[in-house]
């Protein structure tokens, strides 16, 4: 599939999976995978220790590869769905952000956006992944568009959905959130209310 035909495919995916319409670009009306509750997608998550510690990721399918970056403060579950949809035609994979989801970052890692591009092409480079098309939501589209620009060689395409774009992303305001993910008081903080 060429890479239009990819963007195209995900577009539908990610229309779809808010419409609950199934099927992929080119007009193809055949059925796509289920996306995967959150016991299954937890038990395919896999970890890569790099330098900066233990990154979490679940990767899905073959062929040329798919990073889906999710946005604050959520983790790579978002993407469950396009995963399961475009395993059959990409290398899908959604890592969680150092201080979000299951990545265990170092002690004392930097959220910072440029930080998180790096960890991305450490993580690619740990899983041999050359180049990767690259579909980013909310504030995984500042990290999506520094990885872009750092490393040109190594995203084939760029797709944003609904992203920061803020000279100083991550804004100001986000820094004790920040703090709070990376010492780990924000999943206390947040599963009080929701009862986890």
């Amino acid at each position: 599939m060429h890479r239009r035909g990819f963007l195209g495919a995900v577009g539908v995916t990610l229309i779809g999976s808010r419409s609950g319409i199934s099927g992929h670009g080119s007009g193809e009306a055949q059925e796509t995978g289920r996306a995967l509750d959150a016991q299954a997608f937890h038990a395919a998550r896999q970890h890569a220790d790099t330098r900066f510690e233990r990154i979490a990721y679940v990767e899905r399918g073959r062929g040329a590869g798919a990073l889906f970056l999710h946005g604050f403060p959520l983790n790579g579950y978002q993407w469950r769905g396009a995963l399961e949809r475009l395993a059959h035609r990409r290398r899908c994979i959604a890592p969680d952000f150092l201080g979000l989801g299951y990545t265990q970052p170092a002690r004392d890692a930097s959220l910072a956006p440029e930080n998180q591009a790096e960890m991305l092409v450490t993580l690619l480079d740990k899983l041999g992944v050359a180049t990767i098309d690259v579909v980013a939501n909310d504030s995984g589209g500042a990290v999506a568009q520094l990885l872009a620009v750092r490393h040109p060689d190594r995203v084939r395409t760029l797709l944003l959905t609904n992203c920061d774009t803020e000279l100083d992303s991550p804004p100001a305001g986000t820094q004790a959130g920040d703090r709070a993910g990376a010492s780990g008081t924000l999943r206390r903080a947040l599963a009080r209310p929701l009862g986890s």
